[in-house]
């Protein structure tokens, strides 16, 4: 560790302790809900009267006697919690119940009210008798688990006004972090990202899903010494090869070194407030001046001029605005108890909300001059952003790339050997290149934007723009007869292309969905039904079972169609009836997403039969078997869309053309851009932006602005408010 950094962790100790207060306000504002809702448990009506009714109606039947494997036998379980496997078995009941799969969705559910009473008397019992009451609460504020809050009661919600989230802290993300550093004067390519959003699928930064531990901390200090040496870089004088101290530093810092005596109070705060607004885009408040001048200071005492001014500049950086996009709310509730965001809150998340780059300076003049408090001023300024060529807006086809998945196909590794008939090698990057401009395009129309994403037969292929030449093959002309099943000739500068419509309908059998979708070398219909179960139909598969080998069998004289039969055993159907249907269709493309009506697979008799002289085996060989590309919409949710269908084309027309489908998609974006999952609070909001999207022809711009505006973004709610839930 540098002498700076170490500097840093001793001298800023006061900054790093605020930094810690702060967050602990915050996370006792997230909890506060809960706990407030443990305390109001139905205790006159207790176990007798709230829970074990419930689980005599419903649950019984499965964990009870008569159940051999069971392993929680509900019909004797003891209403008290004074033992360790007491509160590990009523943990386990109460994050079943939270989650909804218990019981599981195929059996007779019991009432939401019944449900929430019990939920409600068990938090309150395990937080008496200090157990986990929070676990299933922690899954339902991850992306995955977003499906669960019952799809009617938000697209049918009677409530008067959203009840919106409570107020919060939300972690800046990585791209926001590294313009902050380029911001400041540092160079994001040198220094170590303190932030990451996780690995899998999925939208990735949502609020609540990470948190700011000793690690990043420690992180942070070191970023923040290397930002400031970046700042107040040495230079060496021409004429006198002597070392200039902060020769490379803004004046208002130079001052602080150059001064015989040491820098005067009007110097220090010069310095001061050009370091807040280098990093936090505004003027110190009076406290902070005052703190941050004694700081400095002494910190010059301490440690001497420059590393004593570096320490102090440096504990700038670690203020929780500079990790932290602040949702806290200001000013009195209004009467359904909620508080507006501030002027300076809304310029923030207008700015994150489609862009990685702190508020421009007409968004910060309209939060300081009044004109950024109420839902028009937003409006305003989102049709400025969006409206603003030289407004980098990558959130945009970043939440296509995060909602689709396509994006991972070149994480998925295909062997050379399966291409080299072609180009000799893969070349994923190509393919997922395409389908950003296939969409750019779609939004750049912006009308009909989710039916389009989902059956045009229209492509980008192997294409870039060269800036001297224009249009140009982004790759070898091979590499698009792989992929696409163009021939060579047929490539041409006008594009997007348009592919066969019976064989191409959007981003679903875009080559790099669905090499994304697949594995190494076999196609994967598990995946790509899953996603079309939790993205299109809004339905949840629940958690792998960590007992299950999830394999496909070492069977390649099978097609995947009958390796996949093994899942109709009672036990793997209950999950997989709701993916093998959805995701067989897609059979008729392999998985380097090529279109095919044969799928090759192990010749055992001819393979046996292929031997030298010596009678040493030559080789596999393979025989083709016709593709059975049909499948089932079943279990959706929507009256009149289940059915069979012939193929993927067929069923992603259907599935494109479905109200579910349109609304599903809208909380996709709803979660997207709140960072959070969607809650029955939230129903007004999701039911306008869907009124929004269908009433502007189906505009995503309509849609996003619809929700960017909404009171679930605007506004954040008294804790007692959000219990009440």
């Amino acid at each position: 560790m540098s002498k700076t950094v170490e500097a840093i962790r001793c001298l800023s100790h006061d900054t790093v302790s605020l930094f810690i207060r702060v967050l602990c306000f915050s996370s006792a504002l997230i909890f506060a809900a809960f706990a407030s809702s443990a305390c109001r448990g139905d205790e006159q009506h207790g176990f007798a009267g709230q829970v074990a009714p419930l689980f005599q109606n419903f649950c019984v039947k499965c964990h009870g006697t008569d159940e051999e494997d069971t392993q929680l036998a509900l019909h004797q379980i003891s209403a008290t919690m004074d033992a360790p496997l007491q509160l590990a078995n009523w943990s386990k009941i109460l994050t079943r119940l939270q989650l909804g799969d218990m019981p599981p969705a195929d059996e007779r559910q019991p009432p939401r009210d019944d449900r929430e009473r019990a939920i409600r008397w068990i938090k309150a019992e395990l937080d008496r008798a200090g157990g986990r009451a929070d676990a299933g609460e922690a899954k339902l504020r991850q992306f995955a688990y977003g499906n669960l809050v019952d799809h009617e009661s938000l697209f049918h919600s009677t409530l008067e006004v959203a009840i919106p989230a409570e107020p919060r802290l939300w972690r800046l993300s990585p791209s926001i972090y590294e313009q902050l550093v380029n911001d400041a004067g540092g160079d994001s390519r040198s220094i170590a990202q303190p932030f990451a959003l996780g690995p899998g699928g999925g939208i990735k930064d949502y609020a609540a899903a990470f948190v700011v531990d000793e690690p990043t901390v420690t992180q942070l200090l070191r970023n923040a010494g290397e930002i400031v040496a970046a700042q107040t870089r040495d230079k060496q004088d021409k004429e006198t090869n002597e070392t200039v101290v902060f020769g490379n530093a803004p004046k208002q810092f130079r001052a602080l070194v150059e001064t015989q005596g040491g820098p005067t109070g009007g110097q220090i705060e010069e310095a001061l407030h050009y370091q807040f607004d280098r990093i936090l885009q505004r003027e110190p408040t009076a406290d902070e001046l005052a703190g941050f001048t004694a700081l400095m200071r002494k910190n010059i005492r301490d440690a001497g001029a420059a590393r004593g001014v570096r320490a102090t500049l440096a504990a700038v950086l670690l203020l929780p605005e500079a990790v932290f996009r602040l949702e806290l709310g200001q000013g009195p509730p209004d009467k359904h108890g909620r508080i507006m965001l501030s002027p300076r809150e809304l310029a923030y998340a207008v700015a994150y909300a489609l862009t990685d780059e702190r508020p421009d300076g007409q968004l910060l003049k309209a939060a300081d001059e009044g004109r950024l408090a109420t839902r028009d001023d937003v409006r305003r300024e989102l049709e400025r952003l969006w409206q603003d060529p030289k407004t980098k807006k990558p959130r945009i086809p970043r939440f296509f790339r995060e909602y689709f998945g396509y994006h991972r196909a070149p994480d998925v590794f295909k062997n050379d050997k399966d291409v080299k008939q072609y180009s000799g090698r893969f070349r994923a990057e190509i393919l997922v290149n395409d389908t950003d401009q296939l969409i750019e395009w779609i939004l750049k129309r912006d009308q009909n934007v989710l039916k389009e994403l989902l059956t045009t037969n229209r492509s980008f292929v192997n294409y870039r723009v060269d800036s001297k030449k224009g249009p140009v093959l982004a790759h070898d002309k091979n590499h698009m007869e792989l992929a696409y099943n163009v021939a060579i000739d047929e490539w041409t500068k006008d594009q997007p292309m348009e592919l066969p419509r019976e064989e191409r309908a959007g981003i679903l059998t875009q080559p790099s969905w669905l090499v994304a979708h697949s594995d190494n070398t076999h196609t994967h219909p598990i995946l790509r039904g899953k996603w079309v179960r939790e993205r299109l139909l809004g339905g949840t598969v629940p958690d792998l079972p960590i007992t299950v080998d999830a394999q496909f069998p070492d069977a390649p004289e099978q097609t995947i169609r009958e390796r996949l039969a093994i899942t109709k055993d009672s036990y793997c159907w209950k999950c997989h009836q709701q993916m093998n249907s959805l995701g067989l269709p897609f059979e008729a493309y392999s998985h380097l997403g090529e279109f095919r009506k044969l799928e090759p697979v192990l010749d055992l008799q001819a393979t046996a039969a292929n031997v030298d002289s010596k009678g040493n085996p030559r080789g596999d060989v393979l025989r083709e078997v016709e593709v059975d590309p049909s499948g089932v919409i079943s279990r959706s949710g929507e009256q009149g869309l289940d059915c069979e269908v012939k193929s993927a084309v067929e069923m992603i027309h259907r599935l494109a053309d479905s109200d579910r489908v349109r609304q599903v998609f809208v909380r996709h974006v709803f979660r997207y851009f709140m960072g959070r999952n969607e809650r029955p609070g939230d129903g007004p909001t999701l039911i306008a932006a869907d009124k929004a999207y269908v009433e502007s022809g189906g505009s995503f711009k309509g849609l996003v602005i619809s929700l960017l505006t909404s009171d679930s973004f605007l506004y954040r709610q008294l804790p007692s408010q959000v219990a009440r839930q």
